[in-house]
């Protein structure tokens, strides 16, 4: 009999957390990145063993890129014609993420994400155009603007990677590889004076050219035309 309750505190004893710092929600770490999806900052903590939960958000935008010394606007030749292509980004998501931890700090990860991705370019004549014997300025050509977004704003993820923001070292390196599903790319096409030459482009045969065109180059590049690709870098820092 004494050997048995023995057994049983010590199979007690063995159940519980090794310590307080087991306890769900009893570790904490942040972490700022840069990746695919701009600038992002997280905060992880342990939910149970092997499993955190990551709350994350990133900011894109064309401030981003150029700060890479590229110019997110184009000069573009069309029949002898010089425009001008003024494009916009602005990118931002927020998300909750289950980290599932399999050896050390790799992991497979899996969430919902809340993200406002949208595009836009203005292409505006920066010359005369002659059509049909007649000369037109660039203020009679008119500009057209492309608004382009993804699908619906919530958008599931998976992705994999390596680091532990609330486990481990006091600093930490992560990394991580994963796509959300978006949805089909959408196109709006608005013409800045509806009297303007170019206006009558700004019409929904256009707009499926458009999306029909965007959907097969990111099915060439990305194998589906519904989905965002995810690559992040970046430090942690353990706070507990």
């Amino acid at each position: 009999m004494l050997r048995l309750s023995l057994a049983l505190g010590l199979a007690a004893l063995l159940a519980l957390p090794s310590s307080a710092q087991d306890a769900p929600f009893s570790r904490y770490g942040v972490q700022a990145t840069v990746g695919s999806t701009g600038l992002g900052l997280g905060v992880t903590t342990n939910l149970v063993p092997r499993v955190n939960l990551r709350v994350t958000g990133s900011q894109f935008s064309e401030a981003f890129i150029e700060a890479f010394g590229v110019d997110v606007d184009i000069r573009q030749d069309f029949d002898g014609t010089e425009f001008l292509a003024e494009n916009e980004l602005d990118f931002f998501q927020l998300g909750a993420i289950a980290d599932l931890y399999l050896i050390g700090g790799l992991r497979v990860s899996g969430g919902l994400v809340y993200a406002k991705r949208n595009l836009a370019t203005t292409l505006s004549a920066q010359e005369p155009i002659t059509e049909g014997g007649v000369t037109y300025q660039p203020e009679d050509v008119g500009s057209l603007r492309a608004e382009g977004a993804f699908g619906s704003d919530l958008a599931p993820y998976a992705g994999i990677g390596f680091g532990n923001a609330a486990g481990g070292g006091r600093v930490g390196f992560v990394f991580e590889v994963g796509a959300y599903v978006t949805g089909k790319p959408d196109v709006t096409l608005i013409a800045d004076d509806p009297d303007s030459v170019i206006a009558p482009t700004a019409n929904a045969d256009n707009e499926a050219v458009l999306e029909e065109a965007i959907g097969d180059i990111l099915s060439g590049a990305l194998g589906s035309d519904s989905i965002y690709p995810e690559v992040r870098i970046g430090l942690s820092i353990r706070l507990n």
